[in-house]
C-alpha cells in the first residue's frame, strides 16, 4: 500500500473524532511494518489520551512507519510530548499529513523527529487533514471556533412555526442527517425563541451516537426551563464565540429560527451554511426563513440528493 492508503486509514479514524476532542484536535494514527498495521489510535474523548500514544502503547515499533494526520505535538501539557514517544519507539520513518499551527509545535515536532535521526515525510492528503481539523486550526488561528449554521427549509425558502413541539418540512434521513451534523460539534446554539415555540431536544438519538450529544447554549433574554448540559447566554454573538473558544471550542453547530440564523449571517460569524430543502412548498402557511440578500455573499460548495430532500453547502 501507498502512503496515501494508509493516510486514508488515518484520516477515517481522525473524521471519527470530529467535535468529541475539544480543545485538542482530532488525529488519526496508524503503525506499519512491512506492509502489515500493527496497531492504530486516535485521539481519545476529551481530547487525551493523543492518538500516537495509543497506537504506540504496547507495541514494538522500531524500524516502523507512522502515519499520523497532525504534526506530532513536541511542548509538555497535562501529557509528555507525542514526538518525544515515537523518537523513543525508533521508528524508520514518520509520514505527516499537515503541520500544527498551534504556536506551540508550528513545526517543532517534525524538527524534533528529524533531529533524532528519523525520516519525515509531510502533505501527504494534507487537503483532507485541513478540512477535519478546521474548527482547531480556526480557533487556533482566531480565537473562534468554526460555525456551521443548519437550516431546514421549504421549496420556496419557507420554514413553519412551532406551536409546542417541533414542526418538519424535511424527511426521515434528512433528519438523521442532523444528528450527524450535531454528533460533529463540541457546542449546538440555539434562541429562546426555538426552544419556545418547538421545545425541541437538541441531543443525539442515532443509535451508538448517543454519548457526542453536543454541548447546548440557547441564546436570549427569555425565561426558559434548561434542560441538563444547556446553558443560557446573552450579550454579541461574537462575544459569545470568542468565550467558546477560549474555553477550547473547536465546532459550532447553530440550529435556530430565522431571527438568530439571519443575526448570524448579518454579523459575519458563519463559515458554513448547510441547507436542507424539501421538495414542498408551504406558500401562506409558512415564513421565510432568510432575509432578503442574506445568502449573497456565500457560494455553493456541494449538492446532493438525500431521500426525498436536498443538501446545499455553501462557504
Amino acid at each position: 500500500m501507498s502512503h496515501e492508503k494508509f493516510m486514508q486509514i488515518a484520516l477515517n479514524l481522525a473524521r471519527r473524532g470530529i467535535g468529541n476532542t475539544g480543545p485538542n484536535p482530532t488525529v488519526g494514527c496508524v503503525v506499519v511494518q512491512d506492509g502489515v498495521i500493527l496497531s492504530q489510535g486516535r485521539t481519545a474523548k476529551g481530547g487525551r489520551p493523543h492518538a500516537e500514544s495509543i497506537a504506540l502503547d504496547n507495541i514494538n515499533a522500531k524500524g516502523a512507519s507512522i502515519y499520523v494526520t497532525l504534526e506530532p505535538c513536541s511542548h509538555h501539557g497535562k501529557t509528555p510530548p507525542c514526538a518525544e514517544k515515537i523518537i523513543k519507539a525508533k521508528p524508520a520513518e514518520v509520514v505527516v499529513a499537515c503541520t500544527d499551527p498551534d504556536p506551540r509545535v508550528n513545526g517543532n515536532g517534525i524538527k524534533m523527529l528529524r533531529d533524532a535521526g528519523i525520516k519525515v515525510t509531510t502533505g501527504i492528503s494534507e487537503k483532507e487533514a485541513l478540512q477535519i481539523n478546521r474548527g482547531f486550526f480556526k480557533r487556533i488561528k482566531t480565537g473562534i471556533p468554526f460555525v456551521t449554521l443548519k437550516a431546514a427549509i421549504s421549496a420556496d425558502g419557507k420554514f413553519a412555526a412551532g406551536q409546542g413541539k417541533p414542526v418538519w418540512v424535511t424527511g426521515e434521513l434528512a433528519r438523521n442527517y442532523v444528528h450527524l451534523l450535531r454528533s460533529r460539534a463540541d457546542v449546538l446554539i440555539t434562541g429562546t425563541g426555538t426552544i419556545l415555540a418547538d421545545k425541541p431536544q437538541l441531543n443525539l438519538r442515532l443509535a451508538g451516537l448517543e454519548d457526542t450529544s453536543p454541548q447546548v447554549i440557547v441564546v436570549g433574554k427569555s425565561k426558559i426551563s434548561l434542560q441538563k448540559n444547556w446553558l443560557q447566554k446573552t450579550g454579541a454573538l461574537k462575544a459569545i464565540l470568542q468565550d467558546l473558544g477560549t474555553s477550547g471550542t473547536n465546532n459550532v453547530l447553530v440550529e435556530s429560527g430565522s431571527t438568530l440564523a439571519n443575526a448570524f449571517i448579518k454579523a459575519g460569524l458563519v463559515d458554513e451554511l448547510i441547507i436542507i430543502q424539501s421538495p414542498k412548498n408551504l406558500g401562506k402557511y409558512g415564513q421565510d426563513y432568510f432575509a432578503k440578500n442574506a445568502l449573497d455573499s456565500f457560494h455553493l460548495k456541494s449538492e446532493q440528493e438525500i431521500g426525498i430532500d436536498k443538501i446545499c453547502i455553501y462557504e
